[in-house]
């Protein structure tokens, strides 16, 4: 059972948590596209997704079932300091990304607030095979939660986990597998409390997006309100241009 105290201390968390779900994904009907051709994204391509969340052992929570189309809206941007930025928006979310090559791309992550005095900046997150095992943001901030003095140690590693094949409406895709763990540790009257989220992305060059989206949060106390689940995004068809 949670105190409002111990509530109170993490509701600010619970924000920072909800805000990590960077990058969404949808569409429409299916393009006879195959093979690892790198398609550009272009304004009118969309991706349609069947999306869930479950509880860690996997059984889906209420209301939590649902499928939801991302748009591509806006290309040739130039925002945080990329060029050829393609805007793509899911739903209440909008992603910024920038395609490198024929297999990696870079996703703009925008400054999340963690708690007064702490946040993770905005930084282009980079996706890429090459760079696999890689810190891409490390940092100890102080700070204070619910008047008490506390530390928070934030990073950010990177993963490239390998190349398959993936079918989507009957196409073969070449996809690329890629995490991002973002761990923070929050330690308050010395005493941490620890959440990490795992962010799983599948990159197919041929659509130029992605197919599944896995977000996995865990946390190690059972007084944190930060909910143990993981949410689902797997791509079932898409239309490009």
């Amino acid at each position: 059972m949670k105190t409002s105290t111990q509530f109170t201390r993490f509701t600010s968390l619970l924000a920072f948590v909800s805000l990590l779900f960077l990058v969404s994904c949808s569409s429409n009907t299916e393009s006879p596209v195959t093979g690892s051709r790198l398609h550009t994204l272009k304004v009118g391509d969309t991706f349609t997704y069947h999306d869930h969340t479950t509880d860690t052992s996997g059984v889906t929570l209420p209301g939590g079932d649902t499928t939801i189309t991302a748009s591509v809206t806006r290309t040739g941007l130039t925002v945080a300091g990329k060029n050829a930025v393609t805007e793509i928006v899911k739903g209440s979310d909008t992603t910024y990304l920038a395609e490198s090559g024929d297999s990696s791309y870079s996703v703009l992550q925008n400054q999340v607030g963690i708690t007064s005095g702490a946040s993770l900046p905005a930084i282009w997150v980079s996706f890429d095979p090459s760079k696999t095992g890689k810190t891409v943001y490390d940092s100890t901030q102080n700070a204070t939660i619910s008047g008490f003095p506390a530390t928070i140690h934030s990073t950010i590693v990177m993963n490239y986990l390998g190349k398959i094949t993936e079918t989507v409406g009957g196409n073969s895709l070449t996809v690329f597998k890629f995490s991002k763990v973002v761990e923070v540790i929050m330690t308050v009257m010395g005493q941490d409390f620890t959440t990490t989220v795992t962010v799983m992305n599948t990159y197919a060059p041929a659509i130029g997006y992605l197919t599944d989206r896995i977000v996995k949060t865990v946390s190690n106390t059972a007084q944190s309100p930060v909910p143990n689940e993981i949410t689902y995004s797997v791509l079932q068809s898409y239309h490009i241009q």
